[in-house]
């Protein structure tokens, strides 16, 4: 454990040295491979380290999203190798583009695994939408994957044995939320979402929830191209809820805020992580935000003690160093490319070896001690039976909607 305990006092410039030769711009730096639209084979298995496959969106409508995700897994990898490495040796990471499709995911991942240099761990996607997909080929080739992605689809820890996620499933979040609703006694709830797999699979999660407890509800999903959400709005009102959630992520997310606006439609309303990991500066105005209750994690919040842990000033001064400060989304997105990245190298510390079956076994006993820059909860939560965090209510805040600075929310009046 000497490196990953050593990485803690890299906080100052020799991360940011480390981070600064991890170039953004295609090329290629110590830590980095880069395969473009096609499979490269990754040095780490050259090298005795750990090499990961990092299959993302470079193009396509989530070229964005993968773009931040993947600052969080140079800054990661910069951190990490600055301090030693994993058991002394350096870790490797083999970008490759699935054009945010997950068919074109799936073939990237299968040039990849017939390539002749196996990876040791993939990242599977920028989102569910690529990750799914992935997720039984790499089960059937006994290949440790690590995943940010939400969906409820992947958290069956049978069925996926060597899967851990880094971020909360979406029936926690959802979870999480409607007890809120019900603390409040509403009785009514409208929803509305992406019509996408984060979107179905969370909004299915909010209403069972709910139902459960009897409360009624109404669900309206808008595709991700849609620039208007008046019909799905209209439809959701003509239901007379007491209160509307919005959790919403990506293009929609836009559409939806506007709409509720321009229909001056003022019942109490909350927006979910989904919603509050956009960049609200960039996608709506401080009067479309207006009576809007946001559920947050507490790292993603301006002014919460979160942000003040030596973890979050690792990360945060290894990611500004690669963006420049420049958030597209929230700043969720490169937190969950780095934790993707802190797991598998703390499962491979534990574990002494890069056999999937090895890392599992480290990974589902993983503690926050072992994983010093680990960013979600204490604990981490993984078992033998469940694989992915358990995100309980310290790690959530309500927050009025407010805009977003440098990633974060900056709460509202």
């Amino acid at each position: 454990m000497k490196m990953v305990r050593n990485v803690i006092t890299l906080c100052g410039a020799g991360v940011l040295v480390a981070v600064a030769a991890c170039s953004s711009n295609g090329s290629t730096a110590a830590g980095d491979n880069v395969a473009g639209s096609s499979a490269a084979s990754s040095a780490g298995s050259s090298s005795g380290g750990l090499s990961i496959l990092d299959v993302a969106a470079q193009s396509g409508a989530l070229a964005e999203v993968g773009k931040d995700q993947e600052y969080g897994v140079k800054a990661a990898v910069a951190a990490i190798n600055a301090a030693g490495g994993v058991n002394g040796k350096p870790v490797t990471v083999t970008y490759v583009d699935d054009a945010s499709t997950g068919t074109q995911a799936v073939s990237v991942l299968s040039q990849a695994l017939s390539s002749g240099s196996r990876p040791d761990v993939v990242l599977p996607g920028s989102t569910s939408t690529e990750g799914v997909p992935l997720a039984p080929i790499l089960m059937k080739d006994k290949i440790f994957t690590v995943t940010h992605s939400a969906t409820t689809t992947l958290s069956n820890a049978s069925e996926f044995p060597y899967l851990f996620g880094t971020i909360f499933p979406a029936a926690q979040m959802e979870g999480t939320l409607a007890d809120e609703l019900i603390s409040k006694g509403f009785k009514k709830v409208a929803i509305v979402s992406a019509d996408d797999e984060l979107g179905q699979s969370g909004s299915s999660a909010l209403k069972a929830a709910l139902q459960a407890k009897g409360i009624a509800t109404t669900v309206e999903l808008v595709p991700d191209t849609s620039v208007d959400a008046t019909p799905q709005l209209e439809a959701l009102k003509a239901a007379n809820p007491d209160v509307l959630v919005i959790d919403n992520f990506g293009p929609s997310a836009a559409a939806v805020l506007k709409a509720r606006a321009e229909l001056g439609w003022n019942i109490p309303a909350y927006g979910s992580e989904n919603l509050a990991a956009d960049n609200l500066s960039q996608i709506t105005t401080p009067a479309e935000l207006k009576g809007l209750t946001l559920l947050c994690l507490t790292y993603g919040v301006i002014g919460n003690p979160a942000q003040q842990t030596t973890a979050f000033k690792s990360f945060y001064q290894g990611v500004t160093a690669l963006n420049g400060g420049r958030f597209t989304f929230g700043i969720n997105d490169e937190i969950v490319g780095w934790d993707d990245v802190i797991v598998a190298v703390a499962a491979a510390e534990q574990a002494h070896s890069t056999s999937a079956t090895a890392l599992q076994a480290a990974a589902e006993s993983l503690t926050p001690a072992d994983a010093p820059l680990w960013l979600g909860p204490d604990p981490i939560g993984y078992t033998a039976t469940n694989h992915y965090p358990v995100y309980g209510p310290s790690v959530w805040v309500y927050v009025p909607a407010g805009p977003t600075l440098d990633g974060s929310i900056k709460p509202g009046s």
